[in-house]
């Protein structure tokens, strides 16, 4: 492909394109600046999608990753799959009483225990403030529940010494089995 094709290729956002090297001095200039261009690019939109897709204080995907991860299981008919919400009970009083850096690590410590007691195929999420979502493929509702109740009970399990060493955290579980659309499907879970 010509330089300039190369050029059209990167205005429509494909990052893919790269100039091949000729033997004129210049070209070789310009196709190592422009092959460079393009990695910088490529470097720089991966680091978007991190920041648009992560939740920075827990690490865990983000509401919109997370619609995106069960649109697509959706889409692909995973069937079966489930979906829990856990929201802490009584986060506000968390960080009214030991303060907000104290309610921050209670959500850094409960995400990394999320992923620490789950299955493999489970995708967890931060869904906002204090509640976290995870979908479980191939998973009944059954086997979901007693996922559930294994995170329950770990995260009942630990202790906050340096912020709050009286804390006992508590979670509430909603949990559904996918077979509906996906509004009705985080409605369904969020009530339950």
């Amino acid at each position: 492909a010509t330089l300039n094709g190369r050029f059209a290729e990167i205005a429509t956002g494909s990052f893919q394109a790269k100039v091949e090297k000729n033997s004129y001095v210049e070209l070789n200039e310009m196709a190592v600046s422009f092959n460079s261009m393009v990695d910088s690019i490529r470097e720089r939109d991966a680091k978007l999608k991190e920041v648009a897709l992560v939740d920075m204080l827990t690490g865990l995907e983000n509401r919109v990753a997370f619609m995106q991860r069960l649109q697509t299981a959706v889409e692909r008919e995973v069937t079966p799959f489930a979906v829990a919400f856990f929201d802490l009970d009584n986060f506000k009083v968390i960080n009214d009483a030991h303060g907000h850096w104290c309610g921050d690590e209670v959500l850094r410590v409960v995400a990394n225990r999320l992923k620490d007691t789950s299955a493999q195929d489970a995708s967890f999420a931060r869904f906002g403030g204090d509640e976290f979502v995870v979908v479980l493929e191939g998973t009944r509702a059954e086997d979901a529940r007693l996922v559930a109740e294994r995170i329950r009970s770990c995260v009942s399990e630990l202790r906050f010494l340096e912020c709050a060493p009286d804390l006992t955290l508590t979670l509430s579980i909603g949990l559904i089995e996918g077979d509906a659309p996906i509004s009705e499907l985080i409605a369904k879970a969020d009530r339950a």
